[in-house]
């Protein structure tokens, strides 16, 4: 059986070079210039707005869990507006 998970994120990284720095992850990720959404939001704008209303913070979930956050919100920040230029928007 094939292993679809380490064959795609492998692939980006094989070397493991940037396994816990979710920060150098995320500057890969993005874009330049970093794209918006039909509101004229950056992902980076979106995640900040998360942020403030939910109350995730560095001091609440330490750096790391921040920076995975962030990694986490862009990548399907990201995600939703490739389907949305593909499918249209809902």
């Amino acid at each position: 059986m094939q292993d679809f998970d380490a064959e795609r994120w492998g692939g980006l990284y094989p070397d493991g070079d940037f396994y816990g720095h979710p920060d150098t992850m995320l500057a890969d990720l993005l874009p330049e210039p970093l794209p918006v959404n039909s509101r004229g939001h950056t992902p980076i704008d979106d995640f900040e707005h998360f942020c403030n209303y939910s109350g995730l913070s560095v001091q609440r979930a330490g750096p790391i869990g921040f920076a995975y956050a962030k990694l986490a919100y862009c990548t399907a920040w990201l995600d939703r507006l490739e389907r949305e230029a593909a499918f249209g928007r809902n």
